[in-house]
């Protein structure tokens, strides 16, 4: 997510969930931990990767146009083209995960062929394209 403050600097914030020991029992959906996958990862050691990885990520995102990093990003993303089910605290919605904006927003587009800028949510892939 990333929005402008009121002294005009940009801010961004970056959320995700690795599940290492455990995992959610989500009926419906595939979900997993590194440890149910038969790894064994401390929790600093996961947070010193992921600390490295993001700084050099960081330094590229600053010296450079967003469109590079949103195309490496879309190269690798898993679900493109799939139906997936977004959550917001009191509502959902479902559609076609096709990719992301010059923005970094996901793009959903809907059944009736819209398309839906979402900056945040919690998305999940496999999802029946029929309403809950």
């Amino acid at each position: 997510e990333a929005s402008t403050l009121a002294d005009g600097r940009r801010a961004v914030v970056c959320g995700f969930g690795l599940n290492l020991a455990h995992h959610p029992d989500l009926p419906g959906y595939a979900t997993t931990s590194l440890a149910g996958l038969g790894y064994s990862v401390p929790v600093e050691r996961a947070f010193e990767a992921l600390g490295a990885s993001f700084a050099q990520l960081f330094a590229r995102w600053s010296g450079t146009a967003f469109g590079a990093i949103r195309d490496d990003w879309i190269a690798r993303a898993a679900g493109l083209g799939d139906e997936i089910r977004i959550r917001f605290e009191t509502e959902e919605r479902r559609g076609r995960f096709i990719g992301l904006d010059e923005s970094g927003h996901l793009m959903l587009e809907h059944a009736d062929g819209t398309r839906e800028a979402i900056s945040a949510g919690d998305v999940f892939f496999n999802a029946d394209p029929s309403p809950s």
